[in-house]
């Protein structure tokens, strides 16, 4: 699912979490940047939308989020990238 009224429906979710000032969210690409919130608050947001996501980088020093995205069922890539996050690579 990678049509615009999907990708609008869950911007919409992650610029609804407090604190949140801007979401780009790219499903092609499979990764979502957010600016400001909390990075638990807004993988949250993204799962309530039925989709999975990991949080994988806060840039300094903006502060943005930078998050893993893939639709249900597609939880092999998080999987990947989370060992690598965890491996240091």
């Amino acid at each position: 699912r990678t049509c615009s009224s999907c990708v609008a429906t869950v911007e919409r979710a992650i610029r609804a979490v407090a604190g949140v000032i801007a979401a780009a969210l790219y499903l092609v690409e499979k990764h979502a940047q957010v600016s400001g919130g909390d990075g638990q608050a807004v993988v949250h947001a993204i799962v309530d939308q039925g989709y999975n996501a990991l949080l994988i980088e806060r840039a300094a020093p903006s502060g943005d989020l930078l998050f893993a995205i893939a639709a249900t069922g597609e939880t092999a890539g998080l999987s990947r990238l989370q060992h690598a996050r965890l491996q240091g690579h």
